[in-house]
């Protein structure tokens, strides 16, 4: 996060050319319970979440990224504080 931050500073910058696409995907979602009680199955939550990584690897749009780059993909299902 804090590369991307300088990055978006001097983009200009060789570490801009050096470092791939980091793509965070927040999963969280998922796991709501809330959606589970109301009769979403858990394969439909997680397909709400990947909608968007889907959206920018269709190749009918045209922000797609390219087939041939680099990218990381960081599912993130993590950081949240789960009640008992």
């Amino acid at each position: 996060i804090f590369l991307s931050k300088y990055i978006r500073k001097h983009p200009g910058c060789i570490l801009s050319k050096a470092l791939p696409e980091t793509l965070v995907v927040d999963l969280w979602d998922a796991f709501d319970q809330s959606l589970a009680d109301l009769g979403v199955s858990f394969r439909n939550r997680l397909e709400s979440c990947l909608w968007e990584v889907k959206q920018l690897f269709d190749p009918d749009n045209q922000h797609a990224y390219a087939p041939d780059s680099c990218w990381i993909m960081k599912p993130s299902a993590t950081n949240k504080v789960c009640s008992s």
